[in-house]
């Protein structure tokens, strides 16, 4: 694992946003303070919409995609919840077509966290992390299907250095 969290590290730095200028910080900072405050206004209403959000993705009725990256990648969010139930629903269903666009999603809100700074390196690894494990799981669970294999072994290519740190 310690392969993999220094290929992770290596990703992070070239994704993460360059240095912004002190004015800018400045700004920025009056800014976050304001949306600090709303946030803890909003974080109430956000949990029951949060709760519909998850049966939605149970049922079907939401696909992960519908969910703005933004939104999946909220602070409050960026721990995967709603990867764990979308993919929870994709893979007992057996619906390959939504699972690998599951996978897919987890990978591309992870690097979308570090290039937008949401995420820290340790979130990063810990997103990246629990992609494999799913691939890895999805890898024995989907043993056979032709589709599975195929987009596992187009994974493996592209990210061959995480594979074989983790050992897939």
């Amino acid at each position: 694992m310690t392969d993999l969290k220094g290929l992770t590290e290596k990703e992070f730095n070239q994704l993460k946003p360059k240095a912004v200028y002190p004015t800018v910080t400045e700004d920025l900072q009056e800014e976050l303070t304001f949306s600090q405050k709303t946030s803890k206004e909003l974080e109430t209403g956000y949990e029951g919409l949060r709760k519909v959000i998850f049966k939605g993705l149970l049922r079907h009725k939401v696909t992960l995609r519908d969910i703005p990256q933004t939104l999946r990648m909220n602070p409050i969010e960026n721990n995967g919840y709603f990867c764990v139930v979308a993919h929870r629903y994709a893979s007992g269903s057996g619906d390959i077509d939504y699972l690998t666009e599951v996978l897919s999603t987890m990978y591309e809100d992870a690097v979308y966290g570090v290039s937008s700074g949401v995420i820290n390196h340790t979130e990063f690894y810990e997103l990246i992390f629990s992609w494999l494990n799913y691939l890895d799981y999805d890898k024995i669970e989907f043993k056979g299907d032709d589709d599975f294999e195929r987009y596992f072994q187009e994974q493996k290519a592209r990210h061959k250095e995480y594979f074989e740190a983790f050992w897939i």
